[in-house]
């Protein structure tokens, strides 16, 4: 995962210092397969992360402790602003992402 981690940094950063950065989907279609790989695995481990909160199926202090930082860290960094809840191709994931965010500050 840690590998994932470094990679999809790095895509995701470079695409914010695009002159116009790119939505999430647009992404997948810029970046080789390898780096696509990266930036959805981890956006889907914090999608899971956010589920596993709604329904209650975490410790939630201990997910708290365990994960918030690292969550916040790129949801606040990336994936705020790229992801929409009007879009449908990416409303799972942005109600996912953003519960857990909204929880995390709660």
């Amino acid at each position: 995962m840690i590998g994932a981690r470094i990679k999809a940094r790095k895509v995701l950063t470079e695409n914010q210092e695009r002159e116009t950065a790119l939505p999430l989907l647009e992404i997948q279609e810029n970046v080789s397969i390898e780096e696509w790989y990266s930036v959805s695995l981890v956006i889907t481990f914090l999608e899971k992360y956010g589920v596993l909160l709604k329904t209650g199926q975490l410790d939630q202090p201990l997910a708290k402790e365990l994960l918030g930082r690292d969550f916040e860290y790129w949801y606040n960094r990336f994936l705020h602003n790229m992801i929409s809840e009007d879009r449908d191709d990416e409303s799972y994931w942005a109600t996912a992402l953003n519960y857990a965010h909204h929880w995390l500050k709660s």
